[in-house]
């Protein structure tokens, strides 16, 4: 592939969960801040990641980079997962 820092899609996805209940996932920590469990926002992320990449692939049909093969991201590097 040739690289040439030229923008060949914008795509903005927005993805909602709903999770109950919410107290037994997040909690409020001393600095004010919010805590998400970690395995849970590693399963938010990949559900989100995933759809992202289906959207993509649909929406690039028909273009010259619907036959590119777009990386695998991965989340556990992102996010600190464990099982607090």
């Amino acid at each position: 592939m040739i690289e040439t820092n030229e923008y060949f899609a914008e795509l903005i996805v927005e993805t909602s969960f709903f999770v109950s209940p919410i107290k037994s996932v997040v909690t409020k920590a001393e600095n004010g801040n919010y805590d998400v469990k970690g395995v849970v926002l590693y399963n938010i992320g990949t559900v989100s990641l995933s759809t992202i990449r289906g959207i993509l692939f649909e929406k690039l049909k028909g273009s010259d980079i619907q036959k590119e093969i777009f990386p695998l991201a991965d989340l556990s590097k992102m996010f600190l997962v464990n099982n607090k």
